[in-house]
């Protein structure tokens, strides 16, 4: 008897098992690629930032964050559009719902999130670092949303670009989704009508009426209650001496009583009859008043405890102790410019007196209780421009209630501009910073007086200047090790900058530190022409510049396998290594003895100061981009180190990529907020009052930190220019002034040199960097180049441990190559 077919047995069609197995797959790509988006980290990737993540962020893995980093540099924001509809049209399948026009979606999926990429850059309000793309991609839509923007935008214009992109987005959605934007419009509209007549409803005068009364009637019955509370607290008996007992005073505890308000709630409750006082059978006693605990405020400072003295902190001390902290050796002696090249501190003819503090504190108070605000002045922090004063809010005030008052506290005082910083880092108050009347400059002589000659110990210190309690700001640019300043025109942003030349000149002898200087403006740093610290003239032109920084990424990679060959980490360790230890390192590396004589024995720190970032990118923005990142990502080990100005920090001229890799920051006075959270992370910057009021982020900072720029008038730069150049003339790197001829091919086949080069190897036979070093006066790095750009050609061999290169051709050889070579291009 044969058995019955069960249909929920049959045999299910291999396409149906196919199209399930792949909607499952896809859905599960696409939830893993999702959460790896979501915990997409720009530290996990190395070619963002080095060294990265160890471990890994990504909760996707090594897979997950690479996926992620290439979704997210090329569409940006738009990839999560891009795998919302694979994990739809998954679903889609694996439910065995109808899919017609396959094609047709999956081309309309891409144009969306091509779209959607280029909507994502063409927009202006979010800045393109959020959601951490900070150092991952150009911009929200990456950078294929930032090309197709730019196409657009130089054909189109910006608002045709707009209507294009909104077009394909809609038309590729309808596509992809089969959603009726008609439908979708009529559904939305319904849906509008019906939320706004429940708002209606909701503020109808009625309804108003009705919660106003009950609002009212709960009002009452909390006064009732507290009044009751107050007047039983008032009347409750305490046991007292037979004989009539005066009234205690409580001097610990505050007692209550009721006030004018409590009485005034009293007038319109309905009367109650007095509550008798307990009495005793002999004579009557007086009432007693009942202590009752009451949770003690803060004490709010006492205007008769106002006292303003001079600050006592020692500018000399700061420097000692910074001295203290690190373990530079400075080289051979150096003769520091005389101090009294600097102006001494000017004697103060507006002090600060207390009647001011006094007034400023009640004017202050007063403005915040007309605002609501219940807080006292606790303390206060008089420094070089502003006045800080410590709020003390009293429980379960809102801290924002001072925060968004800034603007009418700043009318209330009749000054220029306050800031509220919400809460003091490491204290329970907040802090209003009001501008002094008559701001205090910061000499450099302050600092000099008794330290100058422990400025010698720190590698590469700048004596910034002073923070609201008068501490100084001295910082090494060593530990930094780059530093970024933005600020506008008359901010002291170029002040700062030949404050920080000063100290650097003053503590470093040129042997120690090279500066390179651009100034594209030419007017700025060009005041530092000629002095023995320069490694190359001032630069001017915004070409040579791009030039220049390409060649300092060419000197780390050298400098690091300078330092690879003798097994040293730093430069620090490379220089205390000495000649001998070095001469001992390359014979255990089997390095040629003509190559050891030309072996650096000792290599400078390098300081690049570049005024203008702005008009840099404007002549190579990629170019420049590039340099700086490579070298603000690298160059710390082998002494190469940044400092970068601008005044106008917008996110085209600070890029996500620039701004991740140099964390040290000083900003100025700017525009406005927008400028304040791209050079500082924060808002704040914009309340600044000009003039050298800065704010201060380091990189081991949580928080930046007020203070006023120290100031060096023109004359004290000319008296000390004049000083140094007095003492020698600057040494200047060959490889920099051939950066007009040579440019990009230095140390390439198209290198002048290049020819000669090569007929000189072959002419001797052997390939040898000190040869070329001896035979052109160039220095080890382009030689070096020269040696592995003949190599590349063919001309000599690979690397042979101790013995010099092999020749690989002869010279008729070489003639023949360079004939045949013009008749080609022919």
């Amino acid at each position: 008897m044969g058995k019955k077919s069960d249909p929920l047995a049959s045999k299910v069609p291999v396409r149906e098992k196919v199209k399930e197995l792949g909607g499952l797959f896809f859905f599960l790509c696409a939830m893993f690629v999702f959460i790896s988006l979501v915990t997409y980290d720009a530290g996990d990737i190395r070619e963002v930032r080095y060294p990265a993540n160890s471990p890994l962020h990504n909760k996707g893995g090594a897979i997950g964050a690479r996926a992620a980093y290439s979704l997210l540099s090329g569409f940006g924001v738009a990839s999560y559009l891009l795998v919302f509809f694979i994990g739809f049209w998954s679903f889609v399948v694996f439910f065995r719902r109808k899919l017609d026009g396959l094609y047709v979606k999956l081309v309309a999926v891409l144009v969306s999130v091509f779209a959607a990429a280029t909507l994502l850059s063409l927009q202006g309000l979010l800045p393109g670092t959020s959601f951490g793309l900070g150092g991952t991609a150009p911009g929200l839509g990456g950078v294929y949303g930032k090309a197709f923007e730019i196409l657009l935008v130089n054909h189109l214009g910006a608002a045709g670009a707009w209507l294009c992109v909104v077009l394909a987005l809609a038309v590729s959605l309808v596509l992809s989704t089969d959603w009726m934007i008609y439908v979708g419009v009529l559904k939305l509209a319904a849906g509008f009508q019906a939320l706004l007549g429940r708002v209606s409803h909701h503020y109808s005068a009625e309804e108003l009426a009705k919660r106003r009364a009950l609002a009212e009637q709960a009002k009452m019955e909390r006064a009732k209650a507290e009044l009751a509370r107050r007047v039983a607290a008032e009347a409750a008996p305490k046991k007292a001496p037979v004989a009539a007992a005066p009234v205690v005073a409580a001097p610990a505890k505050p007692v209550v009583k009721l006030t004018n308000q409590d009485r005034a709630i009293a007038a319109v409750i309905p009367p109650t009859p007095p509550r008798p006082v307990a009495e005793v059978p002999t004579p009557k006693p007086a009432p007693v008043a009942v202590e009752v605990p009451v949770s003690k405020p803060a004490p709010a400072l006492k205007m008769d405890a106002v006292k303003v003295e001079p600050s006592k902190v020692d500018l000399a001390s700061a420097v000692q102790k910074a001295a203290s902290s690190f373990k530079h050796n400075p080289v051979g002696a150096y003769a520091q410019p005389p101090i009294d090249l600097f102006d001494a501190k000017v004697e103060d003819l507006h002090p600060i007196n207390e009647k001011e503090i006094k007034d400023r504190m009640l004017v202050l108070e007063a403005a915040l209780a007309e605002y609501g605000i219940d807080g006292k002045v606790v303390n206060f922090e008089i420094g070089p421009a502003v006045t800080q004063y410590e709020i003390q809010l009293a429980p379960g005030q809102q801290i924002h209630a001072v925060t968004a008052r800034q603007d009418e506290i700043t009318m209330r005082l009749s000054t220029l501009a306050v800031r509220v910083v919400a809460p003091l880092p490491g204290k329970g108050t907040v802090g209003i910073e009001v501008p002094n009347p008559y701001p205090k400059a910061v000499r450099i002589r302050e600092f000099l007086e008794k330290g100058y000659s422990d400025l010698r110990k720190i590698p590469l210190p700048m004596v910034l200047g002073k923070t609201n309690e008068g501490g100084g700001i001295l910082r090494s640019l060593a530990e930094l090790p780059h530093l970024l300043i933005g600020g506008t025109t008359g901010s002291g942003k170029s002040v700062c900058l030949k404050t920080i030349i000063t100290s650097l000149v003053s503590a470093m002898s040129p042997q120690e530190m090279k500066l390179i200087l651009i100034d594209p403006k030419q007017v700025e740093l060009t005041s530092f022409t000629d002095i023995p610290h320069l490694w190359a003239p001032v630069v001017t032109d915004g070409k040579k510049a791009g030039m220049v920084l390409d060649w300092l990424v060419k000197e780390m990679e050298e400098r690091y396998g300078i330092l690879n060959r003798v097994g040293a980490t730093s430069i620090t360790a490379f220089n205390k290594m000495g000649e001998k230890k070095i001469k001992e390192r390359l014979g255990e590396a089997a390095v040629p003895i003509e190559e050891q004589e030309q072996f650096p024995t000792h290599m400078p720190f390098i300081v690049a100061i570049i005024d203008e970032l702005a008009d840099l990118m404007m002549t190579g923005r990629k170019e420049v981009e590039t340099s700086i990142v490579r070298l603000a990502q690298k160059a710390r080990a082998i002494g190469i180190h940044l400092i970068v100005a601008t005044q106008r920090p917008s996110t085209d001229v600070i890029t996500g990529l620039i701004r991740s890799n140099m964390p040290s920051r000083i900003a100025f006075r700017v525009p406005s907020q927008i400028e304040s959270r791209i050079i500082m992370d924060k808002k704040g910057a914009e309340r600044l009052l000009g003039k050298g009021d800065m704010l201060v982020k380091m990189i081991d900072a949580f928080e930046p930190v007020r203070g006023q720029c120290t100031f060096v008038s023109d004359d004290e730069i000319r008296g000390l220019v004049k000083w140094l150049r007095a003492q020698g003339k600057p040494e200047y790197h060959q490889e920099l002034i051939e950066l007009k001829t040579v440019g990009d091919a230095e140390g390439t086949a198209e290198d002048d040199l290049f020819d000669e080069a090569v007929e000189l190897v072959l002419r001797e036979g052997r390939g040898s960097t000190s040869l070329i070093q001896r035979a052109f006066s160039v220095g080890y790095s382009r030689a070096a180049r020269l040696i592995d750009a003949m190599a590349k050609m063919g001309i000599v061999g690979q690397h042979n441990g101790s013995n010099a290169r092999e020749i690989q051709i002869t010279l008729e050889q070489w003639q023949a190559m360079k004939n045949k070579a013009p008749a080609a291009m022919g």
